[in-house]
């Protein structure tokens, strides 16, 4: 019989460049992971045979803690000062709860311009992990300068806690699916956008961080009505090949690889290719996911479904990403979408994964300190959905 699993981190965190810990004999230790990261939080009942290190989870660093709809004002709560393009008086926030499974709902922000009956709205979907509504990571909270400053300059912003984070007493790690942990609730909340009467239902766009990125193209290619999507800092490649490659980063970070270094990164290859391959037990958990996770992984292919859109595109990537690293990533996204007049790519020197200015995490071996996404991040994004919806 299935076991149940509680969920902490669910999946994976390639958002944070980080994986969940195994409990076996080839689990990782201290002397595992490289030099100045972080320890990982274990994810507990993993059967996996190698994980990558890690720094800590979004979960344990959260200021938050997970309930269905945790209050939430327009004034920013203490620990959090509102990056200076941030316009306090030009908008109010109220929470809202969104359906998630019937043992559990999402606790949602909506943000909203004092002024316009008409307004364009946008729907910010997070990246892997369990990720609270504002994308809490160390000292930064990207989702949350997203959504006010987007608010600032006229456009209705949704954020919400995901499943993974909010509701992981209910989720069963072993038949979750990719729609089961980011598709379904972000087409819950673009519903749940659209019914607000400020908002111009056909004017609402979708827009991705990382895995959220990733799934931007799927989320317009069920949703059918969305007028564009933005994908921030999205993969191109397999989430395993992005495991393999962070994995490689951090090793690498303090110099050559080690004899003992080398061969577990041979033995994460081995287990990718695995997962690449659809080869999960029917009750083993690889990396936080289970066989419907990654099958359901498999066999979507990002890039051919963004193509077959005949919606905007905008791609938005920070140079220093050195967990979507834009040398493969964005570089696939361009031989596949850029000659299509609906597509806007758009770059940005020095910023991260989180679109904050300087190195991230997994360069680092640090949880990030204080910093905002950078303000051209916010007016491209704000440029795009304007042009998009009018």
């Amino acid at each position: 019989m299935r076991t149940r699993r509680r969920f902490l981190q669910a999946a994976l965190t390639l958002s944070i460049g980080a994986l969940a810990g195994c409990s076996d004999d080839e689990g990782t230790t201290a002397a595992d992971r490289p030099t100045g990261t972080p320890s990982p939080t274990a994810t507990p009942g993993l059967t996996t045979t190698e994980t990558p290190p890690r720094p800590e989870t979004t979960t344990a660093t959260s200021p938050e803690t997970p309930t269905t709809t945790p209050p939430e004002t327009t004034t920013p709560k203490p620990g959090y000062k509102p990056p200076e393009y941030v316009d306090l008086a030009s908008y109010s926030e109220q929470t809202l709860s969104l359906s998630a499974t019937d043992s559990c709902e999402l606790g949602a922000t909506l943000s909203l311009p004092e002024e316009g009956n008409d307004l364009p709205g946008v729907v910010i979907v997070h990246g892997s992990g369990g990720h609270d509504r504002n994308g809490t990571y160390g000292q930064v909270q990207p989702y949350r300068d997203l959504a006010l400053g987007l608010a600032s300059e006229g456009v209705a912003v949704l954020r919400y806690e995901k499943r993974t984070y909010a509701c992981s007493l209910s989720v069963d790690a072993a038949s979750l699916t990719i729609d089961d942990e980011v598709t379904a609730d972000a087409l819950t909340a673009v519903d749940r956008l659209r019914e607000q009467d400020c908002v111009n239902a056909g004017n609402v766009v979708v827009a991705g961080h990382s895995l959220g990125g990733m799934l931007a193209p799927r989320i317009a290619e069920q949703d059918g009505d969305l007028a564009g999507i933005a994908m921030l800092a999205a993969p191109a490649r397999s989430l395993p090949e992005i495991i393999v490659y962070q994995t490689r980063y951090q090793f690498e970070r303090d110099g050559d690889l080690s004899e003992e270094e080398r061969a577990r990164l041979e033995r994460i290859r081995t287990i990718a290719d695995r997962v690449r391959a659809g080869e999960v037990g029917e009750d083993e958990l690889v990396w936080g996911g289970g066989r419907a996770y990654w099958r359901s992984l498999a066999a979507y292919d990002q890039i051919s479904t963004a193509k077959a859109l005949d919606r905007p595109i905008l791609l938005q990537q920070g140079q220093r990403d050195d967990q979507v690293p834009p040398e493969t990533e964005l570089t696939r996204w361009r031989e596949a979408l850029g000659g299509s007049e609906s597509v806007a790519i758009r770059t940005y020197g020095g910023l991260n994964h989180f679109f904050v200015d300087g190195p991230g995490p997994i360069a680092t071996g640090e949880l990030p300190g204080p910093g905002h996404v950078a303000e051209p991040v916010v007016t491209d994004l704000a440029d795009w959905i304007s042009g998009v919806t009018n």
